[in-house]
């Protein structure tokens, strides 16, 4: 292929200064790449001329080679390679990354797994093909924020959105279709956000959902929820592209904006002054959104030499917060009114003391020093998805292929569970292997710890069964530290370890951390050995074998300084590895060896690199998953940054509700640092009339409590204070309340069928049509919809003067016999009884309503049906809930 002067000139203006960060690798780079052929050069050039820190340092040449090569390969093997824009090419079939994955050699693997079903297929058709293929391998289930790379999710069969698409993005890179993950930080209208595929069709950008299929593209089940968020991003690992909007850059990444494709979405400008109306230039502009109960940025902004910062932005309520010199200042603001907010600089403080509270009330608030606002959230409109032209026909093919894509996935789970079962009988059958399990110490660990005993065996079972096809690796594990004597240690590490860990740790890996480690095994109690010194997770990075560099790395004088005062460890990072975050991609951290070896790296890199070195030379450390501060343990753990100081004043939080208080859910706690408010990860949940205390540094502090409606809007109260050393403070706080009409709304839902007792199909919308109506599909049996059932006899009066029509939705028959179905049967005799296979209809109603379709009962209001201008009728949704909630019942009837 040939390649047009502006990216040669691009390359050749990065390549060179971007390959003096390599460190010692330098020479090999420049070695290997004189044995490519021109081409093979040229991309190996972009590729590192593209390059964030973190990937230059923990990758070898030879797996970013196999990316070039597959890649030329492509563009001359495939129909549509030639057709692909040489920008679209670079960014999206040849480059390596997708999200924060570990990188592996995978598109030869799944090259090979599709193309033989691709052959006479349009690019449109391989699309749809190829993501019908990603969902007979891998389904979602929820998992930790680590992403799991594309060979992990081909051996486990799962992940969570952000895996899928990762995964999805992987398989069509592989038969050279370009594509890239589209994500919304945070979702405006509720806690949550997610991920899905766009990919490039015949000059075009369409998405679809990873690993769920659609007999066409442009369709999905968030396609509603798209249409009501702020901003939606992509990421580009380059500066070489063409018309996008930008949201913010650096070297090593692009974050796009891409809101206009899915949205209602308008240019919102931000302006910041003095007294003398002069722009200021170089102020932070965090917009920021209530999510998790807490303000979190979806984009982050420099205004410019006039002032200003600009964004193309959904409508709805957002927070303008502002930073200058660790001053601040914010502003509530509904970008549906307006156009553009301007700041006076000279507004800005170290405290929110400038802030225009409006309400401060309560007579002990002037006692404490509280500040208390009352904030309203209000989200984008809700707005219809496409209709789109499926035919009957189509519908059941899609249909078929579903359940063939599930079988095929659930066969291949059960023939992997079959194997794990097979290997646990055979240690089973091995007694000395069980001896190993049951005779090792107990050992009573209190707070996250677990306590240790005969149940060994049993959590030899659930890790095995839970590594899916990693399972071999943590056989090889524990074998391998059975025959050496380590099998206590080899245990208490994997407890040690999050789940996810098992789907992808490298037995030779952990084998090196337990023979490293083992020496300390009497140095301390064996919760604070197992979990802060042989324990090879730190934070969120990829598990490497780094103890023995590590060891051999620093001389022995260095290593006794280090062991008599830790906190020259961490002298030592700071004055040895350097920062450069014009280079750096966040979302990645550097291992402990690559970043001694190239001495630049991140900021949280570093803390994971301090880590590393005191569990090598038997130091217990951690960092503190609170505020991602560095600790080590002297019979306490103690702040590295700050050895001096003495944690001597707390908060007690009072909950003054009669319901629970549930962290992340509607209360959170931040602390202000350098002009931005930092969550802390508390996981504390507050019961209802009781209170918590939480030990803090003095400072300034905000709590939100939010109070998130069905419709999406959200009610916050805020409270500011000030925390003085030594000082006590105690907060009441509660959750605002929501009126009926504030939670009411308004969402079309497209008209479904259900079945008879006769197994005649009947529209929902012919039943409700203009009637209010309560439709509740029923799991009769599980303890939520116990609780409706039981809500309901115990109002049945109520729901028999109500003037509305009760629908319950069941499976099949044979839930007519459940006791409580029978009783509500009896005291409400006029419920109607239909009938439905609860996965299509499930689906699209507690999407539509912005549910998860995962957790019954489903619960409908409706109010009516009508035709719309498309001709097809639809069901006028304006409130649903589902799962366990406390009080349903009573809200129905208010509500009706």
């Amino acid at each position: 292929m040939v390649y047009t002067s502006e990216v040669k000139q691009y390359v050749n203006s990065r390549f060179n200064n971007v390959l003096k960060m390599c460190g010692d690798k330098e020479g090999e780079i420049l070695y290997k790449i004189s044995l490519c052929n021109e081409e093979e050069k040229f991309l190996m050039k972009y590729l590192y001329a593209s390059m964030n820190l973190s990937d230059m340092a923990s990758y070898d040449f030879e797996v970013y080679y196999e990316y070039v090569k597959h890649a030329i390969y492509l563009r001359e093997n495939t129909p549509w390679g030639d057709k692909i824009p040489e920008d679209i090419f670079l960014n999206y079939v040849l480059h390596y990354r997708v999200n924060n994955e570990a990188i592996e050699d995978c598109r030869r693997v799944f090259y090979d797994m599709l193309y033989h079903r691709l052959e006479n297929k349009s690019m449109y058709e391989a699309i749809l093909e190829v993501n019908y293929w990603c969902a007979e391998k891998a389904t979602y289930k929820s998992t930790d924020e680590r992403t799991a790379s594309p060979m992990t999710l081909l051996k486990c069969g799962y992940g969570r959105c952000g895996e899928e698409s990762t995964f999805t993005v992987t398989a069509l890179r592989s038969v050279g279709i370009p594509a890239r993950q589209i994500y919304t930080p945070r979702w405006a209208h509720c806690d949550d956000n997610h991920a899905w595929v766009e990919v490039w069709c015949d000059g075009q950008w369409h998405y679809l959902g990873a690993c769920e299929p659609e007999p066409v593209l442009d369709k999905g089940w968030f396609t509603s929820a798209a249409s009501r968020a702020m901003v939606i991003h992509s990421r580009i690992f380059s500066e070489y592209f063409k018309d996008e909007d930008v949201i913010s850059k650096n070297k090593a990444v692009t974050t796009i904006n891409n809101i206009r494709k899915y949205a209602n979405s308008k240019n919102f400008s931000i302006k910041v002054v003095d007294s003398k109306n002069k722009p200021i230039s170089g102020a932070k502009v965090r917009i920021e959104i209530l999510n998790y109960s807490e303000f979190t940025p979806i984009a982050i902004l420099n205004t410019d030499e006039n002032g200003t910062a600009n964004i193309n932005i959904g409508a709805g309520t957002i927070v303008v917060h502002l930073v200058k010199d660790n001053k601040f200042f914010y502003k509530v603001v509904n970008t549906k009114d307006l156009d553009e907010v301007v700041f006076n600089a000279d507004d800005f403080g170290y405290t929110e003391e400038k802030m225009d509270i409006s309400e401060i009330d309560k007579e002990n608030t002037e006692k404490q020093k509280v500040k208390e606002q009352d904030i309203n959230i209000i989200p984008p409109s809700d707005k219809r998805g496409i209709s789109y032209n499926i035919t009957d026909d189509e519908k059941s093919k899609h249909k078929k292929r579903l359940e063939n894509c599930n079988k095929i996935r659930e066969e291949k789970n059960t023939e992997i569970t079959k194997n794990i079962i097979k290997e646990i009988d055979n240690i089973e059958k091995n007694q000395e292997f069980i001896k190993g399990i049951d005779n090792i110490e107990e050992l009573n660990t209190k707070g996250n710890g677990v306590s240790y005993s005969k149940e060994y065996n049993s959590k030899v079972k659930d890790i095995l069964l839970y590594s899916m096809g990693n399972y071999n690796e943590i056989l090889e594990f524990l074998n391998c530290s059975y025959n050496n004597n380590k099998f206590e240690e080899a245990i208490n590490l994997l407890m040690c370890l999050p789940k996810k860990d098992y789907i992808d740790s490298k037995a030779n890996i952990l084998n090196s951390h337990i023979n490293h480690a083992i020496k300390f095994s009497g140095d301390y109690p064996k919760e604070i050995y197992f979990k802060y010194v042989i324990c090879p997770r730190i934070y969120l990075e990829a598990l490497t074998d780094y103890r023995g560099f590590i060891i051999n790395y620093f001389n022995g004088s260095l290593k006794e300084s280090f062991i008599k005062t830790p906190i020259e460890i961490w002298n030592y990072i700071k004055k040895h590895i350097i920062e450069l975050k014009d280079f750096d991609y966040e979302e990645l951290y550097t291992p402990p060896v690559a970043l001694l070896k190239t001495g630049i790296g991140s900021l949280i890199s570093k803390k994971i690199l301090f880590v590393a070195i005191c569990r090598s030379l038997g130091i217990p450390a951690r960092i503190n998953k609170t505020d991602l501060s560095i600790e080590y343990y002297d019979k306490v753990f103690i702040k590295i940054e700050d050895e001096s100081k003495v944690i001597t004043s707390k908060v007690i939080v009072n909950n003054a509700n009669e319901s629970e208080l549930k962290y992340f859910q509607n209360w959170t706690m931040s602390v202000l640092k350098d002009g931005i408010y930092k969550t802390l990860t508390l996981n504390k949940d507050i019961q209802g009339k009781d209170k918590i205390s939480v030990n803090i540094e003095p400072g300034y502090y905000r709590i939100l409590t939010s109070n998130r409606l069905p419709n999406g809007s959200v009610f916050i109260k805020k409270y500011v204070f000030e925390v003085n050393n030594d000082e006590i403070k105690s907060i009441d706080i509660t959750l605002r309340d929501a009126k009926i009409s504030d939670m009411v709304e308004n969402y079309d839902i497209e008209d479904l069928n259900i079945r008879d007792k006769s197994n005649n199909l009947v529209s929902l919308s012919e039943l409700v049509k203009d009637k209010k109506s309560i439709i509740i599909w029923i799991e009769e049996g599980s303890e939520p919809t116990e609780h409706i059932l039981n809500e309901m006899i115990e109002r049945h009066k109520d729901f028999i003067n109500i003037k509305c029509k009760i629908i319950f939705i069941v499976k099949d028959s044979s839930a007519l016999k459940n006791k409580t179905l029978q009783k509500v049967y009896e005291l409400i005799p006029s419920i109607k009884t239909y009938f439905d296979d609860f996965k299509e209809n499930v689906d699209t109603v507690a999407r539509r309503m912005y549910l998860d379709p995962d957790k019954l009962p489903l619960i409908l209001i409706a109010e009516g049906s009508k035709k719309v201008e498309d001709s097809r009728k639809y069901i006028n949704g304006i409130y649903a809930t589902n799962g366990y909630n406390v009080g349903t019942a009573e809200l129905i009837i208010r509500m009706i």
